[in-house]
């Protein structure tokens, strides 16, 4: 008996014990809205990764304090909206056929 191993085995192996008969039965627009959750979540984590520098810009001055909130606050709000509503970008881009 031959033992193959790599990412294929592997692949093969789940197909058989979960049943799954087709790896990819993801429509276009399931793709696209999860596209569109990855990228809000590399904006939540470029608005987290910049969040200690907004304590240590609360002790200067109030003009330094404010850029650098908009630095934490702007990729935070994008990241809120496409993660929260990533349906929307969804409909707006992939509408329904009324075939």
């Amino acid at each position: 008996m031959v033992v193959r191993h790599g990412p294929a085995t592997f692949w093969l192996f789940l197909n058989k014990i979960s049943g799954i008969t087709q790896l990819n039965n993801m429509k276009p627009r399931d793709i696209f809205k999860l596209a569109v959750r990855l990228l809000g979540l590399v904006f939540l984590y470029h608005g987290l990764i910049s969040l200690p520098t907004l304590f240590t810009g609360i002790f200067g001055s109030a003009l330094n304090a404010f850029v650098i909130f908009l630095m934490v606050a702007w990729p935070l709000l994008v990241a809120y909206i496409l993660l929260r509503h990533a349906a929307w970008f969804a409909n707006y881009f992939y509408p329904e056929s009324e075939d």
